[in-house]
């Protein structure tokens, strides 16, 4: 990689960092905290419309946000024409949902999720008029002016989000903590950006970005459906008590995985354009990066689902014990994220959009397939059968990498695997850890001490070449620059 692309990948993945992590401990923090406060079925209220607001939200951003980094020769007339059809999009979008809000409720039989779409439903309006100006943040590689403008947002919605909940709003904290954490960040980011829209639209400008994105768009649509269809169902075929079990479970799992592969997501993305005209070094720096992020993701999922039981029930309660159950195997689904989230980089960076395509929708159909024979044996066997859905997505995903830039499942699968069985030794050694003790407090610090212990002695045992990799990142590119 030349250095300059280097120094600046360094300092985006610095600033990409300080964003998810700040963000995530203030957002495990207040998780905590409401999970005390309030009780299961209350969060699943608010789940049982995330899958209305998620499917808006990509309508809004339809794969737009994707087109401007990747075109090369982008003007300030693509941008103002993708700021506005975003902004007639989520009108569009929040129109539907405050008219279909009244069914919504009807479909789960919850009265208060009429007013509860309606009112966290404006979230959608309010991305649209920021979609823009994230790209192009993203596209200069800007992640500190997103991460100052993202960390102030989630404080201040945080902090309001407790203070509701303890003075007992109840399920109005939650959505009242989302509209506050959205609108404060549309005003900071478009302070920060510094880009303001210009009255001018081009059908040409759109055609062209629409040819790209849309492929994306149907591509998110399928992917964004399909992530919250367990959510749908469980909260139709179940309770919403359930659906509050699951949600924690499957969001303490997805933290680690989403939060670490999305640092470097952020950055791969402009980085792999960059390097379109030469497949080789694309394919060299690609490799690189799933390596690297495995090796931070796998262990921290496999500790997590070591101590899953304890994490549960010292953070939150008895009362969400059997969230601490599901936590475990929705970590494995979630383990294998960042491979498959970065598999499908080479695709969007040399424009091809349909192939992208072409794996969600076979990805999806073996998806559906699972989820519907594990359904009616309860709540357990779906999250059982989101892990066996990852591994066979993990094949899928791969299949055009091979073609395209030389990179196949089995070379993959290679590099991969000295992290996953180091990985998985070190939870098995959580695991007996869990067996010879009985205390819950001993067992999460001692497990988290032993897991880390066991890790770190392999990959010094094994000289895992990522180990030192991820010391010169953190040592020679990132305290070097903040000293200068």
């Amino acid at each position: 990689m030349p250095q300059s692309l280097k120094q600046q990948t360094a300092t985006g993945i610095k600033w990409s960092a300080i964003e998810r992590f700040a963000n995530q401990l203030m957002h495990f923090v207040v998780s905590v905290v409401l999970a005390r406060l309030l009780a299961p079925s209350t969060f699943g209220l608010v789940s049982m419309v995330t899958i209305f607001i998620a499917i808006s939200r990509v309508f809004v951003n339809s794969g737009f946000a994707q087109a401007l980094v990747r075109k090369p020769d982008r003007t300030e007339l693509d941008n103002c024409t993708a700021f506005y059809f975003n902004i007639v999009v989520g009108a569009v979008c929040y129109a539907l949902l405050y008219v279909c809000a009244p069914l919504i409720a009807k479909f789960y039989n919850e009265p208060l999720l009429t007013p509860i779409t309606r009112l966290v439903g404006i979230t959608v309006l309010i991305n649209s008029l920021m979609v823009v100006q994230h790209a192009l943040l993203t596209l200069k590689m800007d992640f500190k002016t997103i991460s100052k403008a993202s960390v102030t947002a989630s404080l201040l919605a945080g902090g309001i989000g407790v203070y509701l909940a303890w003075v007992g709003y109840g399920v109005w904290a939650l959505v009242t903590m989302q509209l506050i954490g959205r609108f404060t960040n549309l005003i900071l980011v478009w302070i920060f950006a510094g880009w303001r829209p210009k009255w001018m639209f081009s059908w040409e400008s759109f055609r062209n970005l629409w040819g790209f994105g849309s492929k994306l768009l149907a591509s998110s649509l399928i992917d964004t459906v399909y992530k919250n269809l367990r959510t749908l169902i469980i909260g139709k075929v179940y309770s919403a008590a359930d659906l509050g079990y699951y949600g924690k479970a499957a969001h303490y799992a997805a933290t680690p995985s989403d939060s670490l592969t999305g640092i470097i997501q952020k950055v791969v993305y402009p980085v792999l354009c960059r390097l379109q005209a030469d497949k080789a070094k694309l394919a060299d720096v690609y490799r690189q990066f799933i390596k690297l992020t495995v090796f931070i993701v796998f262990p921290l999922m496999m500790g997590l689902a070591g101590v899953s039981h304890s994490f549960i029930i010292v953070l939150l309660g008895e009362k969400w014990a059997f969230s601490g159950e599901l936590l475990m195997i929705c970590c494995f689904s979630h383990m294998l994220y960042p491979v498959h989230a970065i598999n499908l980089n080479p695709l969007q960076a040399l424009g091809r959009s349909d192939l992208f395509l072409r794996l969600e929708i076979v990805k999806k159909l073996v998806g559906l397939a699972i989820l519907a024979v594990t359904v009616p044996f309860g709540v357990k066997m779906i999250a059982v059968g989101a892990v066996v859905s990852s591994v066979l997505a993990l094949f899928i995903n791969t299949y055009y990498t091979d073609g395209l830039i030389g990179v196949s499942i089995w070379v993959q699968l290679k590099d991969i695997a000295p992290t996953f069985f180091l990985s998985f030794a070190m939870f098995g050694c959580i695991m007996l850890f869990n067996y010879l003790v009985d205390n819950l407090y001993l067992e999460l610090l001692g497990g988290v001490v032993v897991g880390m212990i066991i890790y770190f002695a392999g990959a010094l045992l094994f000289r895992f070449k990522e180990l030192y990799e991820l010391k010169d990142i953190v040592i020679k590119n990132i305290l070097h620059q903040s000293n200068g």
